[in-house]
Parts: structure tokens; C-alpha cells; sequence
């Protein structure tokens, strides 16, 4: 990978100078800019204000790590399972923002541009948009246009959150395949979260070939959280 394009996030034209305004701005103010951020790549506003809490430190620990890597070819893929309310939306919301974080370090960009320019090489979804982004692939003629799934598909980063919670048919389960295996042969990072453990999913009918892509512990790491339903916590908001 040559110099100008190992970066995750594109760093900026070429000979741009560096703005040093985000090396003056406060702790706070760099996270409204990392909150602005996420949510232009597609997470949604209930999310973007999550940050790591320390409930799983050693997990939290190993997220930072990938998460704080901004090379491509060294930020692994990342597989997060465990029951509803667990905090795994948040966890992606907080990795993708210290990704941000340690990518503004680098980036030659004004800090007004950053965050399009962070949601221009990354992208959120869940599990049911991407299966109407499929669905929008057909055209009334017969057709089918692949230029929105291509697009994520080769996205310099993916988030694919509540992974098994949509109902797939047959082209639908391909289509993920293909995603999936792109991903996987071109070793592009690929995050996700799921209600379901990776043993749960390779038992569904087609989701062998998919899960098949998850074993492989040079590309993927698997976060198994368990922990109670913190939505029923009444302090939880």
C-alpha cells in the first residue's frame, strides 16, 4: 500500500498544510467534532454521544487498540454478541469515534471539513438497512443497479450493527456473502454487532459460508459481552 492511500480515512489533498487549530481546540470541543463526525457516517443521533465506560475494561482495552489504529492494513475486523441493551451500539459508536479522534491527528484538512471528510471513507448501517438498501437495487424495468452495495461494500471502513436481526431470503443472504467475502479477500475491516453469538449465526440455514469468514482470527476478533439488560436500568439513559 503506497504512502498516499494507507491511511483508513483519506488525510486531506496532497501538500495541504496542516491546521493547527485542532491541536488548540479542548477535550470537549474535539469530541463535539468526533460526535458531529459519526453521525455524518451514518450512526444515529442516540448513539453518537456514547464514549467507553469501562464496564468490560479488559474488552474496552482491546477495542481501543484496534480502534486507535488508523492504517488499513493493521485495523482489524471486530464481531461484537450478547443480549439486547449490552452496549454494543455504543461500543462501535465509541471506537468509530477514537478512530476519529486519532485520525484528526493526521489529517490535513481545516477542522470544519473533517467530519465530511472522516464519513466520506467510513459507513454505519444495521442489519434491515442494508437489506433495503438491496431491495432499492431493483429498478422498475427489471434491472438492477449495484452501485449502493458496491459502495459499502468496498468502504475503506464498514459498520454493520445488529448483525441476524433482519429476515433474509436467499439473494438477500448472497448479497451479504458477497459483501462479507469481499471484505475478507481484500482484508478491509469490517465492524459489527449482533444479539447473536457467531456460533448461533453459523447454525441458520445459509449463514454457514458467511460465518465460515469469522474463524479466521487474523482478520476477525470476536467480543462475546456478557451482561444484564442495562435498558431496564431506570439510571440508564
Amino acid at each position: 500500500m503506497d504512502e498516499g492511500n494507507r491511511h483508513l480515512i483519506p488525510t486531506g489533498k496532497q501538500g495541504s498544510r496542516r491546521s493547527d487549530v485542532w491541536s488548540q481546540l479542548s477535550r470537549d470541543d474535539r469530541m463535539a467534532v468526533a460526535k458531529r463526525a459519526v453521525t455524518a457516517a451514518g450512526f444515529p443521533e442516540r448513539l453518537s454521544g456514547r464514549w467507553f465506560e469501562g464496564r468490560h475494561a479488559p474488552m474496552e482495552s482491546s477495542l481501543r487498540g484496534i480502534a486507535g489504529e488508523i492504517e488499513l492494513n493493521k485495523i482489524a475486523s471486530v464481531l461484537l454478541s450478547g443480549g439486547t441493551g449490552t452496549g454494543k451500539s455504543s461500543l462501535l459508536s465509541a471506537m468509530a469515534k477514537l478512530l476519529f479522534l486519532s485520525w484528526a491527528e493526521v489529517a490535513n484538512a481545516p477542522v470544519h471539513q473533517l467530519s465530511t471528510l472522516f464519513a466520506s471513507g467510513m459507513a454505519y448501517m444495521t442489519h434491515t438497512e442494508f437489506i433495503n438498501k438491496v431491495h432499492s437495487e431493483f429498478k422498475d424495468d427489471g434491472s438492477f443497479s449495484y452501485w449502493t452495495t458496491d459502495r459499502l461494500t468496498k468502504a475503506p471502513l464498514l459498520i454493520i450493527d445488529d448483525l441476524g436481526s433482519a429476515n433474509c431470503s436467499e439473494y438477500n443472504l448472497t448479497r451479504l456473502e458477497e459483501l462479507i467475502d469481499y471484505r475478507y479477500s481484500h482484508k478491509l475491516p469490517l465492524w459489527m454487532a449482533s444479539n447473536f453469538s457467531s456460533d448461533d449465526l453459523k447454525g441458520w440455514p445459509g449463514w454457514q459460508r458467511i460465518t465460515s469468514r469469522f474463524s479466521d482470527k487474523s482478520w476477525l476478533r470476536y467480543f462475546p459481552i456478557n451482561d444484564e439488560d442495562r435498558r431496564k436500568d431506570p439510571l440508564c439513559v
